[in-house]
């Protein structure tokens, strides 16, 4: 039970820091609000996605907890700098997650079936080859 958390560690704390960064950034734009929608709804959400993605190929798993875990996160930035007007991206942040962790599943299966594809195709034409040869030793 403790292995498969600290599997997901490295990307619990990236997630994490993620949004801690995002009322800092925030704060830093001088509180504009196109710079925290670009932040929010563009920059954050293509993070949020891949490093779902990256942690699904990696690990061949389909997690809730770290959706879940990603949407808490993003909820603690809108209490950190006092926004609950774009709280329900938070729904969002859950969505891509999912999406982000589905798509890395299906990516890691198809690679595996093109190795194996390209496995019985080496195979079968060294035993063509192997064939011819005892052809023409017999």
């Amino acid at each position: 039970m403790l292995k498969t958390h600290i599997k997901k560690l490295p990307y619990f704390i990236f997630t994490f820091l993620l949004f801690v960064l995002l009322p800092i950034a925030y704060h830093f734009f001088n509180n504009k609000s196109e710079a925290m929608i670009n932040m929010v709804v563009i920059i954050f959400t293509t993070f949020t996605f891949i490093v779902s993605l990256i942690y699904s190929y990696n690990n061949e798993d389909f997690s809730y907890s770290f959706a879940i875990f990603t949407g808490i996160c993003f909820l603690i930035s809108c209490v950190i700098f006092w926004n609950f007007e774009i709280y329900i991206y938070a729904l969002l942040y859950i969505f891509l997650s999912l999406c982000g962790q589905g798509s890395g599943y299906v990516v890691k299966k198809l690679v595996r079936f093109i190795k194996y594809l390209y496995v019985l195709v080496r195979r079968k034409k060294r035993n063509r080859k192997l064939v011819k040869n005892n052809k023409k030793n017999s």
